[in-house]
């Protein structure tokens, strides 16, 4: 090899890591929040502090935020797929307690078309105004079946 092909090497090497390093430089830091949905609402968590709660409306169900996840801990439903599903904290994550009526989605962060498995059902027509029965027909990612969670 001539002194001009490494040249040619370095240099397109030199662009993509430049590149690259861009990406990452004005990458926003994506806040995380958890969706609980309920049967008269939605209760709106942000993953930033650590702490167990449990909702006013559930409260045989505990849920516990911890590093920027959001996990089930503890649950009176008979299978307890939703705690063996575990932490979760990527967006588009989706975990259904269906006896207690409740589906957890974490949302913000940059997710992407390619994150979500499945979509059933149809996004309510009108902003703001949504109905508790349209939300438990959408389906993500169901990640309390067969799997460890993340």
């Amino acid at each position: 090899m001539e002194k001009k092909d490494f040249l040619l090497i370095a240099a397109i090497l030199s662009i993509g890591f430049s590149l690259l390093g861009i990406r990452f430089l004005f990458e926003v830091d994506h806040v995380l929040y958890a969706e609980i949905a309920f049967e008269h609402g939605v209760q709106t968590v942000c993953l930033d502090e650590n702490r167990v709660f449990c909702l006013p409306d559930a409260q045989n169900v505990l849920f516990e935020v911890r590093d920027g996840q959001v996990a089930f801990i503890e649950s009176d439903c008979p299978d307890q797929f939703c705690v063996h599903a575990g932490f979760q904290g990527r967006s588009g994550r989706i975990v259904a307690c269906l006896p207690n009526r409740l589906v957890l989605s974490i949302i913000g962060g940059s997710a992407s078309v390619d994150d979500l498995d499945i979509f059933v059902g149809r996004v309510p027509t009108s902003d703001g105004d949504r109905n508790p029965d349209e939300e438990w027909r959408k389906i993500g990612r169901i990640s309390g079946v067969g799997g460890s969670g993340n």
